[in-house]
């Protein structure tokens, strides 16, 4: 549970919401205070702002950025409970409400939670997030005082903490102490999110600006071996096409990332909220150096292998299930009240949403589309389910169809140890190796995975 509290004044100047059509602070600065209270701990004096671009002040439930103060970092837990493995010096909140006008209302969080973990699991750091229970401190009663109704309490709904992306990131997902550039419009706008432990251009290829400059024009195989982390990039892209990320190929919504110890950049993925089954975006396949990298024929093959990959481990119906059902378990359990439910009694139709401070296509618009049981959250874990299922074929036909026909065939694997699985004595066969088109057998990759029984964790 967070609680912030605010005095009066500022908390009127925070909570106000402009006409949609225009007018409301916009920029990147924190120009409110507050004191926000987690865990037993109050962090005061401490600044915020709303978030967001076109759509910041459209949709009713903001979604809100936490500035904390230098020495007294956020001791931000998961949802298991535990702590992260470095405290954040900026909160992320992602209101999980929707913009109206695309009929995906009621998704709640699975967008980003379960989009940023397919990113991390396919090897392509992401910021990790979690769920929370957010409040604002307005009365003396938290419920708001006599003849107040349920849009009038202190209980501002659920949202999702988002990992902010600076050098807490790098320390979080193990990786060198180096520089994070936001990319706005295919460019460098911004002072880096990180600046890392060492001068930018201390290595032949730390300089933000120079690599842009030299992926905009044409570079050999050689070029971007030594300048992009190549195998990762596979992981990046195989990612933003699954999760239909279409938004990022306006040039935004990533950051580039220089690791100094192999002085390569890499991608890394900001901002998923219009993604999944949103019908926006074209078929997500575009975006940072796609058609530079990918039209290299030795990459396009390497990306091919990775997206089979992928198919096989990860971006199935099995998996894939598994992952969604695990980001909804925390705010949901079927047949009782849950935290989603709680989430839509206070926004599905706040009497915000009929006003002309927001964008009024979202009113009581939830889960348009959604199979059964239609109109809630349940329906919607069911819709990306199903969109699991075709977007298979959808990989396939971007980006394998190509040489489907002459891949090596799937080779099948049988256990021929002794009874009982003793593990100082497994034994397995492969069967043979076979290729449409005739080609020799170069090599072969185990994969040993643990399996816990749910009846004997």
């Amino acid at each position: 549970v967070y609680q912030l509290l605010t005095t009066r004044r500022e908390h009127e100047e925070a909570q106000s919401i402009p006409n949609s059509g225009g007018g409301g602070y916009g920029g990147s600065d924190y120009p409110w205070m507050g004191a926000l209270v987690y865990d037993g701990k109050v962090y005061d004096h401490i600044r915020f702002r709303a978030r967001g671009g076109v759509w910041r002040y459209s949709m009713g439930k903001n979604m809100w950025k936490f500035d904390f103060n230098r020495g007294h970092r956020f001791g931000a837990r998961d949802n298991s409970g535990d702590n992260y493995r470095a405290e954040w010096n900026k909160l992320n909140f992602s209101a999980i409400i929707q913009q109206g006008n695309f009929g995906q209302r009621g998704e709640q969080g699975l967008f980003e939670g379960a989009g940023f973990k397919n990113h991390n699991l396919a090897g392509s750091p992401a910021p990790l997030t979690h769920y929370v229970h957010f409040r604002i401190i307005e009365n003396a009663d938290e419920d708001g005082g006599p003849g107040a109704s349920q849009f009038d309490t202190d209980f501002q709904g659920v949202y999702l903490a988002v990992e902010q992306l600076d050098g807490q990131f790098t320390d979080q997902h193990n990786l060198p102490d180096g520089y994070l550039w936001k990319i706005e419009g295919g460019n460098n706008q911004n002072p880096p999110n990180n600046q890392g432990s060492y001068l930018e251009s201390s290595l032949p290829n730390g300089d933000v600006d120079d690599f842009i400059a030299g992926y905009k024009g044409t570079q050999s195989a050689a070029w971007w071996k030594d300048h992009l982390d190549v195998d990762g990039y596979y992981n990046f892209r195989s990612s933003v096409t699954w999760v239909h990320d279409g938004d990022i190929t306006a040039g935004k919504n990533y950051f580039f990332y220089h690791n100094p110890e192999t002085d390569k950049w890499q991608v890394v993925n900001w901002d998923l909220d219009l993604t999944w089954t949103t019908p926006y975006g074209g078929n997500a396949t575009g975006g940072p150096l796609s058609g530079d990298v990918l039209s290299i024929p030795e990459f396009s093959l390497g990306m091919r292998n990775r997206v089979r990959e992928l198919q096989d481990l990860l971006h199935n119906p099995e998996q894939q299930g598994m992952l969604l059902d695990d980001v909804a378990h925390w705010v949901y359990t079927p047949g009782e009240n849950s935290m989603v439910d709680a989430d839509r009694a206070m926004w599905d139709y706040n009497p915000i949403l009929v006003s002309n401070k927001v964008n009024s296509s979202g009113h009581g618009r939830f889960n348009e589309g959604a199979t059964s049981p239609a109109r809630s959250f349940a329906g919607m874990v069911a819709k990306l389910k199903s969109y699991v299922t075709g977007r298979i074929g959808d990989m396939r036909s971007y980006y394998l169809n190509a040489d489907e026909s002459s891949i090596p065939r799937t080779p099948t694997v049988n256990y021929t140890g002794i009874a009982g699985f003793p593990i100082d004595d497994l034994s397995f066969t492969s069967s043979a190796f076979s290729s449409p088109r005739g080609a020799s057998f170069a090599a072969q990759q185990w994969r040993i995975a643990e399996v816990t029984l749910p009846s004997d964790p």
